[in-house]
């Protein structure tokens, strides 16, 4: 199993709303391209199909850090 650990610069109300698209995000990507993200690094920045919607409705730059462990 993948476990995944996300947080994002912002306030925490923004780090729930980010998970349900990050999570929203996961499932429309094979399970290899997710440990091939394991495998080249433990923290990335994960951008979505969602990034330019929330940028133009907040006015703020959305990134996503998350963290991926196999266990």
């Amino acid at each position: 199993m993948v476990k995944i650990s996300i947080s994002t610069p912002k306030h925490f109300y923004f780090d729930y709303f980010f998970q349900l698209h990050f999570m929203q995000f996961l499932i429309f990507h094979s399970l290899s391209d997710l440990l091939q993200l394991y495998l080249s690094t433990p923290f990335m920045a994960i951008y979505t199909s969602q990034k330019l919607f929330i940028k133009k409705k907040f006015k703020i730059k959305v990134i996503f850090f998350a963290k991926i462990e196999k266990i």
